[in-house]
């Protein structure tokens, strides 16, 4: 295995793994790419469902910090109303560094850390225990989706919209559109080195 691997090369590797037996990879979108979308600020459990949020199984055990969000994001083109249309296919949080990772994918140890279902629907939601209560809120999912259609109209790739952790240094809330429907699983994986620490987490929908 090559030691010298950006994370560029492990994202794809995992995006492709998760891909297996599902929709194939890389998909057929013209335009698609990741993009680092920001960081998560982790206090305690995470939370990845779909919104309105009906009901959720939180992961635990998620060491507290700062973790990059990547995003990979297909371009869909513009949808019924000639707005540009874009969504994400898949959500990677790294903790640990691309060599890593890359040995615990190839390694095969990786897990389902809930063995749940989780509600999955068009928009999306990955947060730390500190924005529950935002989540949990009257209202809450419908200005979110009105934040991405307008942000949709205004042709903004990639389509996130954040909420600010109270440190100041990363967001606690990142909500972004699907292109799932309500129909769909969200699924969790976890990849963890060979001290079952955990190395990586990976968010999208089980078809």
């Amino acid at each position: 295995m090559d030691t010298d691997m950006d994370m560029d090369e492990v994202l794809e590797r995992i995006a492709r793994s998760l891909a297996a037996g599902q929709n194939g990879w890389p998909l057929t979108a013209p335009r698609q790419a990741f993009h680092r979308v920001g960081d998560l600020v982790v206090t305690r459990e995470v939370g990845f469902a779909g919104l309105p949020l009906v009901e959720f199984v939180p992961l635990q055990g998620v060491p507290p910090g700062r973790y990059p969000v990547h995003q990979h994001v297909v371009e869909s083109g513009p949808d019924e109303d000639g707005a540009p249309s874009s969504w994400v296919n898949v959500t990677i949080v790294p903790l640990a560094g691309p060599r890593v990772i890359a040995e615990a994918l190839e390694a095969g140890r990786a897990e389902d850390p809930i063995g749940d279902h989780q509600p999955f629907g068009p928009e999306a939601a990955l947060w730390d225990e500190a924005a529950s209560e935002l989540a949990w809120s009257d209202g809450f999912a419908e200005r979110a989706r009105s934040a991405l259609a307008a942000a949709a109209a205004a042709g903004r790739v990639p389509n996130v919209l954040t909420v600010a952790a109270p440190s100041g240094d990363g967001a606690m809330c990142l909500v972004f559109p699907t292109g799932g429907d309500d129909e769909e699983s969200a699924r969790v994986t976890a990849l963890y080195d060979p001290g079952h620490r955990l190395a990586c987490l990976a968010f999208d929908q089980e078809s």
